[in-house]
């Protein structure tokens, strides 16, 4: 006899952080030399949810992982909420002109 109530599909995993505390970790990692693995702890999630996204002004090291983490999690789910419009974001970036802050244009703007 089945178990009507039991499901095949998991539900998805999410990982919800603010970016300063993200980059902190990341800034750690290459201290320690596990970086690699907290980029793997956060592409693995079905759905990566940074939370307040652009408070301030990003490093070029910051720059450089935010860039990475977002390339690693190409074709997965990431969610970005900010008090800021994503075209106010370019100038967070140490160089607004660089390919960093490229992947905002694929960005679908939402407001509340």
């Amino acid at each position: 006899m089945s178990d009507a109530t039991s499901s095949s599909s998991a539900p998805p995993r999410r990982i919800h952080r603010r970016p300063s505390r993200v980059l902190a970790d990341l800034a750690g990692g290459h201290a320690n030399r596990t970086w690699e693995k907290h980029v793997r702890e956060l592409v693995r999630p079905d759905f990566l949810i940074l939370d307040d996204f652009a408070m301030r002004q990003l490093s070029a090291a910051q720059a450089d992982d935010l860039y990475e983490l977002v390339s690693e999690r190409q074709g997965r789910s990431l969610i970005i909420t900010s008090n800021r419009a994503p075209s106010d974001w370019y100038p967070l970036f140490p160089d607004p002109s660089s390919p960093s802050p490229s992947w905002t244009g694929s960005s679908i703007p939402a407001t509340r």
